[in-house]
């Protein structure tokens, strides 16, 4: 049997009743046929523009957190002309997609949030990242910057910023290094936090 991450991604030709209207292509469509189990589609401000640059983020159960990692990307992107935001929440139990989309309207994001049921073989956040950078890039502009960061980490208010000026410099892909919150860090097991992960 091949893996999961191996499988070849066959899309359901589905359109939602008004994604084409609101964001100029299917959101329904590039999600994987018969792995996706269900879904909802929740959109705040203009979709139908295209954004410039697009951050994707995986979500899973982290309404406690969510409300952060959005504050501080509303920082890090409130210079820029056309941002968006895509959150790919995949069998959360905790009210995420809502937690998001109240916060994501507080603070005038534009974005779309995908709260789906994965079927167990791609229950996972790398499905989610991979599904959430599909939709980002169907909805960008063609030349976008499409950017991921994790729905428990809080962006640096340059993150951005300092992203878009590594690319400017002839860099294909920008990584970063991913800054453990103390009162966090203090509850992970030794071995993780010995090893600096």
């Amino acid at each position: 049997m091949t893996p999961p991450f191996e499988q070849p991604v066959t899309t359901v030709p589905v359109q939602d009743s008004d994604s084409r209207t609101r964001t100029g292509f299917s959101v329904s469509a590039g999600l994987p046929a018969g792995l996706v189990v269900e879904h909802d589609i929740l959109r705040c401000g203009d979709c139908s523009r295209r954004p410039g640059v697009v951050v994707a983020v995986p979500v899973r159960n982290e309404s406690e957190r969510i409300v952060a990692c959005l504050d501080a990307l509303a920082h890090s992107l409130d210079h820029l002309e056309r941002s968006g935001i895509v959150l790919m929440v995949n069998n959360a139990t905790d009210g995420s997609a809502q937690t998001a989309f109240r916060a994501m309207t507080r603070l005038g994001m534009t974005g779309i949030i995908v709260d789906a049921t994965f079927a167990p073989t791609i229950a996972t956040a790398g499905w989610a990242r991979r599904l959430a950078l599909e939709l980002a890039a169907g909805w960008a502009q063609p030349d976008a910057v499409l950017m991921t960061t994790d729905a428990d980490s809080r962006v640096a208010p340059d993150w951005a910023q300092a992203n878009l000026d590594a690319l400017a410099q002839g860099n294909h892909l920008v990584c970063g290094r991913i800054m453990a919150d103390p009162v966090e860090a203090a509850l992970l097991p030794r071995s993780i936090a010995a090893s600096d992960a």
